[in-house]
Order: structure tokens, then sequence, then C-alpha cells
């Protein structure tokens, strides 16, 4: 689906339209980029974490 007119006559892009558009951008990417960085630390350290026994959670079957 692409741009639509609404009742008023008003000119309307879809949702997918304006993502794929700022997609593109320098400002987009950026932001991409930082949270996988992030998503990527975070994984890591939860991985330490359970291989050190340091998980918040308590292992099934104990309180």
């Amino acid at each position: 689906m692409g741009a639509w007119t609404d009742e008023r006559g008003t000119d309307r892009s879809s949702f997918e339209e304006i993502a794929r558009r700022r997609r593109g951008t320098a400002g987009y990417r950026e932001g991409y980029d930082e949270a996988r960085r992030a998503f990527v630390i975070g994984q890591a350290v939860r991985e330490r974490r359970l291989a050190l026994g340091l998980s918040q959670r308590s292992p099934r079957g104990q309180s």
C-alpha cells in the first residue's frame, strides 16, 4: 500500500512508505548500529553471568 488521499483530500503516506524513507537515512543507520552494539554487549554480559552462576533467577525447583 502506498500513498492515499483521506476523506478531506489530504495526501497521506502508509507506515511502510514512511519507514522505507527513514531506513535510508544516516540517522536511522547510526541508531540501528548503536542499538545492535548495545544488544550484543547485553547478550555477552548475560552469557558471562550465566557462566559464572550469577543469574538473578533461581534454578527451577528451588526457591
